[in-house]
């Protein structure tokens, strides 16, 4: 974990984390709010979003490297 760099929450992820889960939400996808922080917290810091768990981040903005759930095993 010491290669991992640490970033915190501030104002402007919150922000876009709550315009995620609004828009995702208007259009009919339910997003979790934390993932709605995470994928904000990848934009605002212009960073690649690594998960086992691509359906929860359907920002076409947002870049993910990642595999789907059913590819993991």
């Amino acid at each position: 974990l010491n290669s991992l760099e640490h970033i915190g929450m501030d104002t402007r992820i919150a922000l876009l984390g709550a315009e995620l889960w609004q828009r995702y939400r208007r259009q009919g996808r339910e997003l979790g709010r934390f993932d709605s922080l995470i994928a904000a917290t990848a934009l605002v810091g212009y960073k690649t979003l690594v998960t086992f768990n691509l359906r929860d981040f359907p920002m076409l903005e947002l870049r993910v490297l990642g595999r789907a759930p059913h590819e993991i095993y």
